[in-house]
């Protein structure tokens, strides 16, 4: 073989080369790309996270007066609003509103025998006044 040839066959070998080691390249990305895919299959069937909660502050107590009524309901709607699954029941947001009161409103609330949170004083774990829970 004369040198010629022997060039035509060194560059078609190292061109075949070139071409093997962009092939190993292919299959190398290929591969990343399948476990990218997997893991992001994974991720996406295991559920959203939970949105959290709203924080809201613990708001003023209500002692009764007129004035703050409509502004102490407004704050308990919101909350109710806000946090659904905790107040998913009358009996639970009753407690929230009962358990904010003090003064006037709560002892009037408790000297009624109609009020509703007096009903449910037996089952709520909320301090009535005069009375050690």
């Amino acid at each position: 073989m004369d040198s010629a040839d022997q060039d035509a066959v060194r560059r078609t070998l190292e061109a075949q080369g070139r071409l093997l080691g962009h092939d190993q390249l292919l299959m190398d990305i290929w591969t990343s790309h399948q476990t990218l895919n997997a893991s992001v299959t994974d991720l996406l069937s295991s559920g959203r996270a939970e949105p959290r909660k709203p924080h809201i502050p613990i708001q003023e107590w209500y002692s009764g007066e007129g004035g703050a009524c409509a502004s102490f309901l407004l704050q308990c709607s919101l909350v109710f609003d806000l946090q659904p699954l905790t107040y998913t029941s009358d009996r639970a947001k009753i407690a929230f509103v009962v358990n904010l009161l003090s003064g006037r409103a709560v002892s009037g609330c408790w000297q009624r025998s109609a009020c509703i949170a007096a009903r449910l004083a037996t089952s709520l774990p909320i301090a009535r006044p005069g009375v050690i829970n």
